[in-house]
């Protein structure tokens, strides 16, 4: 199944420019490559936002492509009441951002978050 990409909302503020640079060395217009992203209806309201594959999505939209195959996910890092509680975090943050480079996202959002607001999404958001 394909999706607009325009209709795509965002868990993820940041890209990092070693994927952007591996995606673009297999990337082709045809989409012969082009693994599904994975996205979610966290608010159940008919948006989907993607849980997986930010940069893939990225990449497609900056070269023109208007649909892009995805798969509904439900897996438990996502649909655990803790991987609810972490992506609707995750979601508010996109809503306020634009995106920005990993050093600042390491600098504003990593090292000068309260270790007691420090969760797995967190963990898995500040490596690459």
């Amino acid at each position: 199944m394909n999706i607009s990409i325009d209709s795509l909302k965002l868990c993820q503020i940041y890209l990092s420019q070693k994927k952007i640079d591996d995606i673009l060395a297999w990337f082709q217009l045809s989409m012969k490559n082009f693994e599904p992203i994975y996205v979610h209806d966290f608010m159940k309201d008919g948006n989907f936002h993607i849980t997986d594959g930010h940069t893939r999505a990225f990449i497609a939209w900056k070269y023109g492509i208007k649909q892009i195959p995805y798969i509904y996910d439900e897996s438990k890092i996502v649909t655990s009441e803790m991987g609810q509680i972490q992506y609707e975090e995750d979601i508010a943050w996109c809503i306020d951002s634009i995106f920005i480079t990993y050093q600042t996202y390491q600098t504003e959002y990593c090292q000068n978050r309260a270790i007691t607001n420090f969760g797995v999404g967190d963990a898995t958001k500040c490596m690459i």
